[in-house]
């Protein structure tokens, strides 16, 4: 496990799993594909960990009707500990009707990614998460789910780890939703 520190806390939140920090590591770019989505973001990977592309159409949330669809983007671990900590970026965008809060998506999100919810925090209207716990794989885990909206679009950062490395995650975990940043920094919310 490479060896992780935060440089600053920028949001406390009365669940520990549910932090924001400046994190060390190298800003990785994030690209959903220029124009056509307001996604484009760059955020920190910490020393030894792979960010990976995808491109996996997820209809899980097909029955709900609110996203028109959604893709899973990209893959984020360490190669040595990927049982134990996982991070899924999805890009989906929103039917129009369906537009709310960062926060509320984490919550639909949450409801079939890990159904006991151990928290949320409304970060601000467009950037909201819930920390959830579930099974997976026969081991207890807790998910940190990471919404973020842009328009009719959002980013999703879901991350996985085992219950029982917690303390050795949420750092991690704290330093790479921290830094993300969107490319677009003069983006006007159309809605």
């Amino acid at each position: 496990m490479t060896a992780y520190t935060s440089t600053a806390v920028i949001a406390l939140s009365d669940n520990p799993g549910l932090q924001l920090a400046e994190g060390a590591g190298s800003p990785e770019n994030l690209a959903f594909g220029g124009a056509a989505t307001p996604l484009d973001a760059t955020l920190h990977v910490p020393e030894g960990w792979l960010l990976t592309p995808d491109d996996s159409a997820d209809d899980t949330f097909a029955p709900a009707a609110i996203f028109a669809g959604m893709t899973r983007r990209f893959l984020c671990y360490d190669p040595q500990n990927r049982d134990r900590c996982e991070i899924q970026i999805y890009a989906a965008q929103i039917l129009p009707e369906w537009v709310g809060l960062g926060s509320s998506y984490a919550q639909v999100l949450a409801r079939l990614w890990g159904p006991k919810n151990l928290g949320t925090i409304p970060h601000n209207p467009d950037f909201g998460e819930v920390l959830t716990s579930g099974g997976w794989r026969g081991v207890s885990v807790a998910f940190r789910i990471s919404v973020w909206r842009r328009g009719d679009w959002i980013l999703i950062l879901r991350s996985r780890y085992r219950t029982e490395n917690a303390y050795e995650f949420r750092p991690i975990l704290a330093g790479i939703v921290g830094t993300l940043r969107f490319q677009d920094t003069g983006f006007v919310d159309p809605i």
